[in-house]
């Protein structure tokens, strides 16, 4: 076991030191809140795309061992290259505050961890086998269960990075999964963190907002104090409310989120998808452009195999921006040729990318029945959606002018109107592509129905909101200058964010049934009835 966790902790401090050379070296990034924050997700990024594309010709279990070393290779070539390079680290904030936001991070690391341990990872009986047939059949892409001669049609980056965990370091799956998830929770809280940094430059604000992107669950507290007040059966308060006022029907909190790996994973490679973005459109030379282009590119391909919907969001609100950014360049007769250069050269290497080894799960037959993911058409109702249901029945119907569905946003719709205020008065390039985040995606299940599955569309709504609230928070600061200074003020605007959210995080840590749901017992469980030859 002590040489599982040894051997787990040297992978991601592998990838980790991978992360922070090439961004302080290739692209000079000196701000140790970057680095924290970007320096794992981009080694991970890395990482997983060597090992995709190594998979193909040596099968799995061959390349993620392959993988590691050409990373450790991959890190003294930038090592040498940069070797007169004298970059010096930049705190930004003072000690006290920057050891303040690592032990906040901790803390959320820790409680994820333990909760993940008593609860698993979300769909647990679908997510595990997955993860282990990749390097037990050691065949590559993994093979859809039903249909063997069909690759699966399936965002399988976080169950080949837990598998990963599991092949190298012999740490057990659940374990795996466990880590994979808590690790990227605090990354998480400290990508939201640097993206409010680089709007704000004020340490205040942007603790405040990665910690209402982080836990920012909308009003179903309240929504679940009122149906209480409205309940006429002996359910008590407490039980009633742990069933109706933390996990959301419509969309959860990245906290909630991030008890399933691929979306842990993929929310905060976004983000870094995001920043390397936001740097590449403020570079003017192509050519020291080229190792922030090959950083966006190698991230954008993983997070496609992490989340293939966090994908197309960045894609799209990117390319809007860019579209806008040129119109508005052609009225002006002022024509920025680097920045679409830079641009155009990561969306062409991205395609070029899943045309020789993407994902299979982008491909379809219709002759032979292959899933079609894009098979998306206009609804029939407008301005309703299918959400899941915290009764018996698994999903229903909510029209989005009912409270089911405003209490679900909660203070994102209310104070809509901060942001537009916000984006007049700062005219910041990263606002508007955060902005363009919750405008192009959000409003896509409302107006069309995925026919595949359609309660999956709604996983557009999730990291949408975020962005409105992470706007929101730093508009309040911006306009409102001293608002946030007002303990009460805070604390009811945090409280109105944040309560559902939290509670869910304390009771997973505190009162869920371990004996009963800790993998250790699952696992013991599990073994004893394989010796079971009758049931008598």
């Amino acid at each position: 076991m002590l040489l599982s966790i040894f051997t787990t902790i040297l992978f991601f401090l592998t990838c980790t030191a991978f992360g922070i050379i090439y961004l302080k070296k290739a692209l000079k990034i000196k701000s140790l809140i970057f680095l924290a924050s970007f320096s794992i997700s981009l080694g991970i990024s890395f990482y997983i795309f060597i090992c995709h594309v190594l998979s193909f010709f040596f099968g799995p279990s061959k390349a993620s061992i392959i993988a590691i070393f050409i990373l450790l290779f991959l890190l003294l070539i930038i090592c040498w290259i940069y070797k007169n390079e004298q970059n010096k680290l930049t705190t930004d904030t003072s000690k006290q505050q920057f050891t303040y936001l690592i032990l906040v991070t901790t803390i959320i690391i820790i409680c994820t961890l333990v909760s993940i341990h008593k609860y698993g990872v979300f769909d647990q009986p679908w997510h595990i086998p997955l993860s282990l047939s990749i390097f037990q059949n050691n065949t590559y892409p993994p093979r859809d269960f039903l249909r063997p001669d069909y690759a699966l049609a399936y965002h399988f980056g976080g169950d080949l990075l837990a598998g990963t965990l599991n092949h190298i370091s012999k740490l057990g799956i659940f374990n795996s999964f466990e880590v994979v998830s808590g690790i990227f929770s605090g990354i998480t809280f400290l990508s939201f963190f640097s993206l409010a940094w680089i709007l704000t430059r004020k340490y205040k604000t942007s603790l405040i907002s990665a910690f209402c992107c982080y836990f920012g669950g909308g009003l179903i507290w309240l929504s679940a104090i009122l149906s209480f007040s409205r309940n006429s059966s002996n359910v008590s308060f407490i039980e009633h409310f742990l069933s109706k006022g933390i996990h959301g029907t419509i969309y959860n909190a990245p906290s909630i989120v991030t008890f399933s790996s691929t979306s842990s994973i993929g929310y905060p490679i976004l983000i870094l998808c995001l920043f390397l973005f936001y740097n590449l459109i403020n570079q003017n030379d192509f050519k020291a452009s080229i190792p922030n282009i090959i950083s966006l590119s190698i991230s954008l391909f993983s997070l496609s195999l992490f989340a293939g919907w966090l994908c197309i969001t960045f894609i799209a609100s990117t390319f809007v921006y860019l579209t806008v950014l040129v119109s508005i360049q052609l009225i002006r007769k002022e024509f920025y040729i680097p920045i679409l250069l830079n641009a155009g050269t990561v969306f062409l290497i991205f395609i070029f990318l899943n045309f020789i080894c993407g994902n299979q799960m982008y491909t379809h037959d219709q002759f032979l029945g292959r899933a079609n993911i894009f098979d998306v058409v206009p609804k029939k109702n407008l301005f309703t959606i299918t959400a899941w249901n915290t009764g018996e029945i698994f999903t229903k119907t909510i029209s989005c002018f009912s409270w089911d569905f405003i209490s679900a946003f909660g203070l994102s719709l209310i104070l809509f109107p901060v942001i537009l205020l916000y984006l007049k008065k700062s005219k910041e390039r990263l606002a508007c592509i955060l902005f363009l985040i919750p405008l192009l995606t959000m409003p896509l299940p409302i107006l069309f129905e995925f026919k595949l599955n359609p309660v999956d569309f709604n996983r557009l709504f999730g990291f949408g909101n975020t962005m409105l609230i992470l706007l929101i928070t730093v508009g309040i600061s911006i306009i409102g200058k001293n608002i946030l200074n007002n303990k009460l003020i805070l604390f009811s605007y945090m409280f109105c964010f944040t309560l559902s959210p939290i509670i869910g995080l304390l009771t997973g840590v505190l009162f869920a049934p371990q004996m009963y749901l800790d993998p250790s017992f699952t696992n013991m469980a599990f073994h004893k009835l394989q010796r079971v030859n009758s049931f008598h």
